[in-house]
């Protein structure tokens, strides 16, 4: 009988290697999930610094995904990559894992599928920002983007073209980082510049909202964008927490895995005393242990870390996953499950190199169940905010003392 399974092993791999598609975790929340075409949005008051011709007005892309109903229990998607943005990440990881592999997976989002009023009295669901990491596409973010829209919100994925090493625009143009971001490190002048460029992108989407220029299913979300929440990944954690102190539109903010280092973020955090310091905060951690070198150089690290959270005073906690890495935070965690799960061994040693030993399927859980937990107290009411302070429990979760000084 043993030899028998010992046989059966690698067949069962290979079967599963050649399915044909994969889809990303099963939404969490009771709403199926739409989204939009992406909507470019061009702030002629800006001229785009990292554009080669400084004086082209600033163009942003918004990828707007919200709730609606659930038609079928596994609330099937469309495609998760192109063919050039499979290509990509493919390359991202050194091409130890095929284009081919990304090209199987398929979302749980429907372009154009009607807006479901969630909330009480047929009202709109409350609307989130989310920003992408330093040169990280936006779209290596849809899962958990998804998931938080599944229980209930409207959320703009907002991409930072020339910050985004692969910005998809409706018209078939494709964009890469700008050669200016180079392989500077935070905390360096242009980097510093990046993040006002991103603020300014963030306010400049709430300013779109509020005229009316977003519009889900015919339907406009001006009446939200004076009560907003804001989360990120890397360099988009971090702008959650500068541009919640640079409008009082954003209400609570969350961090995945951005590092406050070297004065990128620091000149922009508030005086304590500062009213603006007293709203809800979420700074999730990857395990110390795997901070990336660079960022260690840059000036990350631990003691930076709390330093900054420690100037917020409202309700904050700060969540360290053992066993995660960086980009455990981005959708290689759940591009990593099928390789993770069958006998994919070249597969699933690659992508541990970017995302950790922790389990993929656990990591997702852990963030998508604390996101929802967090955003559902800040933004829908169900909770007390002091609750915010004790975080949710898990066996991989720890927790950093950010205690006020």
């Amino acid at each position: 009988m043993h030899a028998v399974l010992h046989v059966l092993a690698p067949i069962v791999g290979i079967i599963a290697a050649a399915q044909a598609h994969y889809s990303l975790p099963e939404l969490s929340g009771p709403h199926c999930v739409g989204k939009t075409i992406p909507l470019v949005l061009t702030d002629h008051a800006r001229n785009d610094v990292f554009y080669t011709n400084s004086t082209t007005a600033r163009q942003i892309l918004l990828h707007v995904y919200y709730p609606t109903a659930r038609l079928s229990p596994a609330c099937p998607g469309d495609n998760y990559a192109t063919p050039g943005f499979a290509d990509w990440i493919s390359n991202f990881l050194g091409g130890n894992v095929p284009a081919s592999y990304f090209r199987k997976f398929k979302t749980h989002s429907i372009i154009g599928a009607p807006l479901k009023h969630t909330e009480k009295d047929n009202q709109l669901p409350p609307l989130l920002l989310f920003s992408h990491g330093l040169k990280v596409p936006a779209k290596l973010n849809q899962a958990i983007v998804e998931d938080v829209a599944s229980h209930g919100y409207v959320v703009i994925l907002v991409e930072h073209p020339w910050d985004s090493d692969y910005a998809e625009f409706p018209d078939g143009r494709v964009i890469k980082a700008s050669p200016r971001l180079g392989t500077l490190l935070p905390g360096t002048p242009v980097i510093t510049q990046d993040v006002d460029v991103r603020t300014a992108d963030i306010l400049f989407t709430l300013e779109s909202v509020k005229r009316g220029k977003v519009k889900v299913s015919g339907c406009s979300l001006a009446s939200l964008a004076d009560r907003v929440g804001m989360f990120g990944h890397s360099l988009g954690g971090q702008l959650s927490l500068v541009a919640m102190l640079q409008t009082p539109k954003i209400i609570a903010g969350s961090n995945m895995d951005g590092w406050f280092s070297n004065g990128a973020n620091a000149t922009n955090l508030t005086d304590p005393s500062d009213a603006d310091a007293r709203r809800p905060f979420f700074n999730l951690r990857a395990d110390p242990a795997n901070i990336p070198e660079e960022l260690r150089w840059a000036g990350g690290g631990v003691e930076n870390e709390i330093a900054a959270m420690k100037v917020q005073t409202g309700p904050k906690v700060q969540p360290i996953i053992a066993g995660s890495s960086h980009y455990s935070f981005s959708d290689l965690t759940q591009l990593s499950i099928p390789a993770h799960d069958v006998n994919m061994p070249k597969e699933k040693k690659t992508f541990q190199d970017w995302i950790g030993t922790i389990n993929p399927t656990r990591m997702h859980k852990i963030n998508a169940e604390y996101h929802k937990w967090f955003f559902d107290i800040t933004m829908k009411g169900k909770g007390d905010p002091g609750d915010i302070n004790r975080g949710l429990s898990y066996p991989e979760v720890t927790f950093e003392d950010i205690g006020s000084l």
